[in-house]
């Protein structure tokens, strides 16, 4: 990986950079509170008359505004320079930790990078949405044991219509794990997909043809199997490969959704 060339004080620069921005837009917007109930009481005291619920009342509609002049502050003053601070900052030090735990190696690490909305919509593995509201950074290549992987947050939505209002709805917000050559010695085409059964109705990707039932009833009752090819399915998840995806599942004690894309095999 190529390093970034930054040292710790300028990340202390950046970090105090950052923080002294926030607290200036904090101060800012104390300032336009003040501001606002004063303009509302000018404006409102000869119609309205002192009362407690006037009190109330410019006092809301103060906070409210100085609420908004606290977001377009933090998006025009603090953002960016958080931003910048905490893309320098993950790309100094996460491969440096994850270098230091055993089986790691060759990590190169993005934190603008990421999965495109293709890749995930041929991988399968969950629902894609639409392509305008989807997202993925902090990308990671490497190898852990020898085996090579790819992984990435990943943010999928789509729009609604709900009570005759239009909204995004999100899908999917998680990470997304790419593993190449899990077992090389199993060389075929085509998908085969591993849903955990309570994902099927949510944010699960499109499913291959056909349903695969297994003799396994432990992996049966969590798990709802797909594939393009009966044949190349059992060909694939035999009983060793089941063993591993099993205990990493108790290992790491995490739901999943798992799809096994084989040599020339994304959907068009």
């Amino acid at each position: 990986m190529e390093e970034k060339i930054i040292s710790e004080e300028q990340l202390e620069t950046m970090r105090h950079k950052a923080r002294k921005r926030q607290n200036i837009a904090i101060v800012l917007t104390f300032l336009a509170f003040v501001l606002y109930i004063g303009m509302f009481y000018v404006a409102l005291i000869e119609e309205e008359g002192m009362s407690a619920l006037f009190v109330v009342k410019i006092v809301f509609a103060a906070a409210v505004l100085a609420f908004a002049t606290f977001g377009l502050l933090w998006y025009i003053v603090v953002h960016r320079t958080y931003e910048k601070f905490n893309v320098n900052y993950k790309s100094k030090y996460v491969t440096q930790v994850l270098n230091n735990i055993p089986g790691f190696e060759g990590l190169e690490y993005y934190p603008e990078g990421g999965f495109t909305w293709d890749y995930i919509r041929n991988s399968a593995v969950v629902a894609c949405g639409e392509k305008k509201h989807f997202e993925s950074e902090d990308q990671l290549f490497g190898e852990y044991e020898n085996v090579k992987f790819r992984i990435s947050d990943v943010v999928t939505k789509k729009t609604v219509r709900r009570d005759d209002k239009r909204k995004v709805e999100e899908i999917f917000s998680g990470q997304v794990l790419c593993l190449f050559g899990f077992d090389d010695l199993k060389v075929s085409k085509g998908h085969i997909q591993i849903f955990e059964k309570e994902f099927l109705s949510s944010f699960s990707g499109w499913k291959a043809e056909y349903p695969i039932q297994t003799e396994n009833e432990a992996l049966q009752k969590r798990f709802q199997i797909y594939a393009d090819d009966e044949h190349k399915a059992y060909y694939i998840l035999t009983p060793q490969v089941w063993k591993k995806l099993w205990n990493l599942l108790m290992q790491w004690k995490v739901r999943f959704l798992l799809c096994f894309i084989m040599k020339n095999c994304l959907r068009q």
